[in-house]
């Protein structure tokens, strides 16, 4: 009888996971675009732009994180300037440069990641003009 349970509990699980796996390909369209740049200091990144407009220009206000890492307010502030755009993006990542990078403080150095979108293949061209480049095209979240 506990066996049947337990058989049951683990059969309930993997078909939970199976649907959220496939929820979330779902939702992202089936195909989307794996796209990158390296975003630069001194807030001079479109996002950064257009958040210090509506923010009165209050530099020190800005979410800023840690160095070389891309944290969960600023990809807020990143996904809703491209919505503003137009541009549905279905991810955002930060992947940090290797240690052994050197990064250097000058306000058209990078920040010490590169940033990844994944977008419709329709945005890619709009993507470009904001200095990203295809990285991956991906077909049903593979």
């Amino acid at each position: 009888m506990m066996r049947l349970r337990k058989k049951r509990m683990l059969f309930a699980v993997l078909l939970l996971f199976f649907f959220a796996c496939r929820s979330k390909k779902e939702s992202m369209g089936g195909e989307y675009v794996r796209m990158q740049m390296e975003p630069v200091q001194c807030l001079g990144n479109p996002w950064e732009q257009d958040w210090l407009k509506a923010n009165g220009m209050k530099y020190e206000d800005y979410p800023r994180g840690r160095p070389r890492q891309l944290e969960a307010e600023e990809k807020e502030i990143i996904r809703s300037f491209f919505e503003k755009e137009g541009i549905r993006i279905y991810k955002i990542e930060g992947i940090p440069f290797p240690d052994s990078v050197m990064v250097c403080d000058a306000c058209d150095c990078p920040q010490g990641y590169t940033l990844e979108v994944w977008a419709a293949p329709g945005d890619t061209a709009r993507l470009r003009t904001f200095g990203f480049k295809i990285f991956k095209e991906t077909r049903n979240g593979e």
